[in-house]
């Protein structure tokens, strides 16, 4: 999507009042088109138009940063939205199979907990919490770790 030279279509049209109308299309179409670079993109701008040029770099500097930033977030973090989905998922299951809301779901709950399915479910909720709490405590420290830096004091340092 990004690369260091991207391929634009720039068009001159030019018109001609004094010539036949047919002689100005074929006359443009021969210089109509051109295929340019990054580099010369703002050519035919002003030379005062720096801010113009600085923002597209900047924008497309900001675009580049951030695709890779939301590739980079989304590889690391597939598994823990794997494991939110599937605890989600266990949640629900468990209380529409292994406890129903209704007075023989009640009566028959004791023998639906001890099921297979039933177990299976109750283990996907605890290990998704367990993975989920874990994940908030790596955040966390991670986050607080790139926000205190610890400079130890060096002797030969001038500032009091």
């Amino acid at each position: 999507m990004f690369t260091d030279k991207q391929e634009y279509d720039i068009s001159n049209i030019t018109e001609n009042d004094n010539s036949n109308d047919d002689e100005s299309d074929s006359n443009s179409n021969s210089n109509d088109t051109r295929i340019v670079t990054n580099d010369n993109v703002f050519e035919n701008l002003n030379k005062d138009d720096t801010f113009f040029r600085k923002s597209y770099y900047f924008v497309e500097y900001i675009g580049c940063i951030s695709y890779k930033s939301i590739k980079i977030v989304f590889s690391v973090s597939r598994i823990y939205l794997l494991w939110i989905f599937l605890h989600y998922i266990a949640s629900h299951s468990y209380v529409k199979f292994c406890t129903p809301n209704t007075i023989s779901g009640f009566i028959i709950s004791p023998f639906l907990t001890s099921s297979p399915h039933c177990n299976g479910l109750r283990w996907v909720i605890n290990s998704g919490s367990n993975v989920i709490n874990n994940m908030w405590l790596l955040l966390g420290t991670w986050l607080g770790s790139s926000f205190i830096v610890f400079k130890p004091f060096n002797a030969d340092d001038k500032r009091s």
